[in-house]
């Protein structure tokens, strides 16, 4: 077992344990879109970053594994700051029609702009130039994919690689014209899609 402190208690946690698995533990909250406990910890969202005394950057929760003595807040001004802006990042590139989402009311992303006190993005982003050179993929009878809503968490990656073990889905292009390559087209069943709906739920 190892001593740490967060925002001030004292606690002890497994060696080898990562800053946000101790702080779940504890009922303590931190922000996350991308982590998913034993599927994915990317690290792409960037809002459990976490102040450490004696690290002059942020951490993120999600990756960094805690240590003997370590001293951790995760609530600060400039956390707040950082997350506030964060999330307006995301925002920048990304499809604000909301109330015809049929993830409306239930979405993470809006979840935490809510809670932030974030009502829209502040500028638009190069990805919403490019909105119509992404079309929908929907030639899949199961599943489609609107890159004007992804986040680029990856979690739906991780979850094809990690619990269906089929490795279907891939990260494609770069930069702003990323998207995720899904079992679409008309060969979509030769990617090995068992159409098992874990990157969807």
């Amino acid at each position: 077992m190892i001593n740490l402190t967060i925002n001030g208690q004292a606690y002890q946690a497994e060696e080898g344990a990562t800053i946000l698995d101790i702080a779940r533990k504890n009922n303590i909250d931190i922000p996350t879109l991308c982590y998913m406990e034993g599927v994915s910890d990317v690290g792409s969202c960037r809002l459990c970053m976490v102040e450490v005394e004696g690290f002059s950057n942020l951490l993120p929760a999600c990756r960094t594994k805690a240590k003997e003595g370590m001293v951790i807040n995760t609530e600060s001004e400039t956390l707040q700051t950082y997350r506030e802006d964060m999330l307006k990042l995301i925002l920048s590139n990304h499809n604000l029609d909301c109330m015809s989402c049929p993830g409306n009311g239930t979405c993470e992303l809006q979840n935490l702009c809510n809670r932030y006190g974030i009502k829209h993005a502040e500028h638009k982003g190069a990805r919403h130039k490019i909105e119509k050179q992404l079309p929908i993929l929907d030639s899949n009878p199961y599943l489609s994919y609107d890159p004007s809503k992804c986040i680029h968490c990856m979690r739906c990656i991780s979850v094809c690689h990690n619990i269906a073990c089929n490795g279907a889905l891939k990260n494609s292009r770069s930069g702003v014209f990323h998207i995720v390559d899904a079992p679409f087209g008309e060969n979509y069943k030769e990617t090995g899609c068992e159409t098992c709906g874990n990157c969807a739920s």
